[in-house]
């Protein structure tokens, strides 16, 4: 698709001569409520010369008439209108194309599509696209074995297209029909209707459902399914009632021509520019950042239809703050609004801001700023601490001194006791010492007296090994009574010195209380 030039006076009144053209070769499609107003703009060559692709475009439009569907535009009146448009179909095919054809030709309906050479064979395929609703009604895929079947087999696609069977020689037309199962999500019984007529309760079975687009409504007290249906198979076509299934497409235009590095977000689905398939119904927020590229502004994703929004981007300013986590900031400017922070980095239109960061932590920041369109500006503003936090980050520390005096204390006790445990037990085994001192004294003594008064050498050198032996023993139980009365004393030091150097954690008590009730 391309444009060419502006449209010139000469042009315009080609417009109008072409309109009144329409008017005058199709009454029908102006003032008849059952006929829909179609055009067969082109077919696309590939693989056949651009001469046969001519020829099935004619028989495409020549069928379409006949099948008495539709009030199908001339190929003349279609091409006066685009030439006065300075509108190309060159590379036209698709159907963001096909939309913007019927637009300009004021069609409510466009049939486009391509024939493609296989050797001798050809693939036709066609679409019938609702111009108003942007979606694709009914698709044909015809297979012609060679040029003889290029007229019967155009016609069975066009007849294909309208709903009709068509009957090869003859003028008759068959209305073809199929059927459709509804039924409802997670067992659900919903009320059934089809183009406005109760037809029953889901699940159900509906019989003898003409070719083409019906409106399908089930409905319960608190839930209502509403899509539009093609049938176009003799097959079962099977619909659940389902919302979370509906989808319908989107297609993007963004007008500036030099924009780039942008991203396009509806909520947070990123899409891309042009047409976005099969997107959850519902109304949406739209957004481009990137690049310093900025716009806002909602669209709605209609079910089974090709809703179009064209964008005019607006350069904008980057803003990066480096902030506390969990604070709320936002910018804010009489001229284009309030611009949240839901992430580091955001996009906003050129102009004077007010910079404004709260957080519970810190004292309320706020600073001017003025963005110029694209550049980048990064902020780290300096918060400080409001008194509250700082009261509270004292309570904090003294809670902690507290637990750790708690616990010294705890072991301190531990420690007393032990001590003065040592120290008893200490006395007692110093005790036991000093009675065996005692008595290994009074036997020595004893030996002492033997020694002296024995006559014989053997009697002598008895008593002089015993009097070795308590002596031996003597000093061996003063050294252990030693070691009891040093523990002993050591343990009754250790015990009285944690009895009164042990720490107070009233002081602690009243400074806690104290920051407390400033703290609420």
């Amino acid at each position: 698709m391309k444009k060419v030039k502006p449209v010139s006076n000469m042009k315009s009144g080609k417009i109008i001569l072409a309109l009144l053209l329409l008017i005058i070769s199709f009454p029908s499609a102006i003032f008849s409520e059952d006929k829909k107003v179609l055009a067969v703009p082109a077919i696309e060559a590939k693989g056949v010369s651009e001469s046969i692709a001519s020829t099935c475009r004619n028989i495409l439009e020549a069928a379409l008439i006949k099948t008495g569907a539709f009030s199908v535009m001339s190929y003349t009146d279609v091409e006066e209108i685009l030439e006065a448009q300075a509108f190309s179909l060159s590379g036209c095919t698709d159907d963001s194309c096909a939309i913007e054809i019927g637009e300009l030709l004021s069609a409510e309906k466009i049939v486009v599509g391509s024939l493609d050479g296989i050797g001798e064979a050809m693939v036709l395929t066609i679409r019938l696209v609702d111009v108003e609703k942007g979606n694709i009604e009914r698709a044909e895929v015809i297979n012609i074995d060679n040029l003889e079947n290029l007229q019967k087999q155009s016609f069975t696609a066009a007849y294909n297209i309208a709903g009709l069977k068509y009957i090869a020689g003859s003028d008759l037309a068959v209305k073809e029909k199929g059927s459709l199962y509804i039924t409802a999500p997670d067992g659900m019984e919903l009320e059934v209707s089809l183009d406005g007529k109760s037809v029953g309760q889901t699940p159900l079975v509906i019989n003898e459902v003409d070719f083409g687009v019906h409106v399908i409504k089930a409905e319960s007290n608190e839930y209502v399914f509403e899509n539009q249906i093609n049938v176009n198979t003799t097959d079962v076509t099977e619909v659940i009632a389902d919302n979370a299934l509906l989808r319908g497409n989107l297609l993007v235009k963004i007008n500036n021509k030099n924009a780039e590095g942008y991203t396009i977000f509806l909520d947070d689905i990123p899409l891309e520019a042009g047409l976005n398939k099969n997107l959850p119904v519902g109304l949406y927020s739209l957004r481009v950042r990137g690049n310093c590229w900025y716009y806002e502004g909602q669209t709605e994703i209609i079910t089974g239809r090709t809703s179009a929004v064209s964008l005019s981007l607006i350069k904008g300013a980057d803003v990066l703050l480096n902030a506390p986590e969990h604070s709320s900031s936002r910018l804010i400017s009489d001229d284009t609004g309030e611009y949240q922070f839901t992430e580091d980095l955001i996009t906003v239109p050129p102009g004077e801001y007010i910079l404004e960061v709260t957080h519970d932590d810190y004292q309320t920041y706020t600073d001017s700023l003025s963005l110029k369109a694209g550049t980048l500006q990064e902020i780290s503003p300096l918060l400080i601490h409001t008194d509250q936090f700082l009261t509270v980050e004292k309570l904090e520390e003294l809670e902690a001194q507290r637990t750790a005096a708690i616990e010294a204390r705890r072991r301190l006790n531990i420690s007393m006791i032990s001590s003065f445990s040592i120290a008893a037990a200490s006395g007692i085994v110093s005790g036991v010492f000093e009675a065996l001192i005692a008595s290994e004294k009074t036997e020595l003594d004893s030996n002492y007296t033997a020694y002296n008064s024995a006559t014989l050498s053997s009697e002598a050198e008895t008593l002089h090994d015993a009097v070795s032996a308590n002596l031996t023993a003597v000093e061996s139980y003063r050294l252990y009574r030693n070691i009891a009365l040093i523990c002993s004393g050591a343990g009754a030091a250790g015990g009285l010195t944690f009895l009164f150097v042990r720490p107070s954690i009233n002081k602690i008590d009243e400074q806690i209380a104290s920051l407390s009730e400033g703290a609420k």
